[in-house]
């Protein structure tokens, strides 16, 4: 779906909001704002890519390509456990066993599987950038360590850890290696 931000009725943030309460579509922001904190406050509702007026026909099509591409990834169990997390990847929610569920944006979402099918090994920053945005140009290392922070805290908030995803130096992030997760994983650095 693209979306524009000025729309009639609602804008598009409402919509974009009311939309992922029910569906994971995958959703372009394509708008003449182009303020910081729309872009932001767009990425933080859900939208998988933001992208401001004026711009490239040939770089919007390239996105969206991106973004079914992505939006066709085969998931082989739509319920992903590792110790006491379970991540329903149908309905973008997380649990930590004895908590409430917990919704997850779907950049923490595609980060979370990322790091959970490597768990233990660390996953270059510029891979993990490429696999949740698709477009490298549509983040930074800086967005990485944003949503990564997104998701360390809601983990925490959860009951879990947040040191579950560990900052590794000059690499970028690894998901914990122990396949029963006490929480005691080592600092959480970056």
């Amino acid at each position: 779906m693209v979306l524009d931000v000025n729309l009639p009725l609602l804008n598009g943030f409402e919509v974009l909001a009311r939309l992922r309460k029910h569906s994971q579509v995958p959703v372009m922001m394509l708008t003449v704002r182009a303020a910081e904190e729309d872009e932001v406050r767009g990425l933080d509702l859900g939208a998988d890519d933001y992208l401001k007026k004026p711009f490239s026909p040939r770089a919007l099509l390239a996105r969206v390509r991106s973004l079914l591409r992505r939006g066709n990834e085969p998931v082989e169990d739509p319920v992903l456990a590792w110790g006491p997390l379970a991540i329903d990847v149908e309905r973008s929610e997380a649990q930590v066993t004895g908590a409430p569920a917990f919704s997850l944006s779907p950049l923490e979402l595609r980060l979370l599987r990322l790091l959970l099918s490597h768990r233990g090994r660390p996953v270059d920053a510029d891979r993990l950038i490429g696999f949740v945005w698709s477009d490298r140009d549509a983040a930074d290392r800086e967005s990485l360590k944003q949503v990564v922070h997104r998701l360390r805290r809601k983990l925490e908030n959860a009951g879990g850890a947040a040191a579950w995803i560990e900052y590794v130096p000059n690499v970028g992030y690894a998901f914990a290696a122990a396949d029963s997760p006490t929480g005691q994983a080592p600092a959480a650095g970056d």
